[in-house]
Parts: C-alpha cells; sequence; structure tokens
C-alpha cells in the first residue's frame, strides 16, 4: 500500500469514531446540584444514592453527566445560608445563594444549577432552589402513600442553566 491509500484509510477510521460518539457541541451537562439534608434523614440520603446510582434509563430523571454534590460543599455555600434562602425564604440569603450557584469555584469551574434541600418537618418533603432563582417543593409522598423520594427529587430538579 501506498501513503495514500493509508491516510485515506486513517481519515476514514478518524470520520468513523467521530459519528460513533456522542454529539455533545453546545450542549451542557448535568444537572449539577448540591444536597442538604437538614432533617438528617437518613432514609432519604439512602434512597437518592441508590437513585443516582443506578443504570441510566430513558424515564430517569438523572443521568451519567449529572452530579450530585453531598459533601465537601463550596465553603461560601453553607447549611446556614441554604437554611435562610430556601426555608426561610429571605430575600438577600436567596440573591447570594443564587450567586453563588453561578460562581465559578478552585476545583470546580462550571458552577452550579441549584441546591435541593431536605426540610425538618412533620413529613417527608424536598425543596430546591434554582440558579434561576426559582423554588420548587414537593412532598416525597406518593399517591399510595408510601415514601418515593426519587420521585421528589425529579420534580423538584431545578433546569440547567449553565452556559455550553
Amino acid at each position: 500500500m501506498s501513503r495514500g491509500p493509508r491516510a485515506l484509510l486513517g481519515a476514514a477510521a478518524a470520520a468513523l469514531a467521530l459519528a460513533c460518539a456522542p454529539a455533545r457541541a453546545g450542549m451542557v451537562e448535568g444537572p449539577y446540584l448540591i444536597w442538604f439534608n437538614l432533617a438528617g434523614d437518613a432514609s432519604a440520603d439512602q434512597a437518592l444514592h441508590d437513585y443516582t446510582h443506578l443504570e441510566p434509563s430513558v424515564d430517569a430523571c438523572w443521568n451519567s453527566g449529572a452530579l450530585l454534590l453531598i459533601g465537601n460543599y463550596p465553603p461560601t455555600i453553607t447549611a446556614a445560608l441554604v437554611e435562610r434562602a430556601v426555608i426561610r425564604r429571605e430575600p438577600g440569603a436567596q440573591k447570594r445563594l443564587r450567586t453563588l450557584l453561578r460562581t465559578t469555584f478552585e476545583d470546580f469551574r462550571d458552577g452550579y444549577d441549584g441546591v435541593i434541600v431536605v426540610p425538618k418537618g412533620r413529613k417527608p418533603m424536598l425543596m430546591s432552589f434554582g440558579s434561576d432563582g426559582r423554588l420548587r417543593t414537593r412532598t416525597a409522598i406518593a399517591r399510595s402513600g408510601e415514601v418515593d423520594w426519587p420521585d421528589a427529587f425529579c420534580e423538584v430538579q431545578p433546569p440547567i442553566r449553565r452556559k455550553p
């Protein structure tokens, strides 16, 4: 074989590899979320761990490009700030949290789409605050009367607002 056909085969192999690769140009992976369990409910932590570690499916709201930060939070995003912004709904704290969610951190440069919170209360529920500034709340009790953390988690997930 001369150099011409080898180069042609190499180009064809490269084109085939690109065609088979998932298209991500202009797309943003995620969501990137921060989990705060202010109620200390271990069943919520376990249910979300199990759900986010399942094999991704078409029906799931979670995917392999998503991130759920459960510890080692950025030092400026504290439980106290999250409580003031999400639970107490203080406008100043909400503004601060929204700014921080969009901030570039040393070890994480993309920012976050929001926080998901398990508040203290009589019934299991989830709340979220997104980088879009919107609060979302959902009880974690299904119509069957059973606790369904994954369904509530999917319902309160903030939209991805990070730019590609």
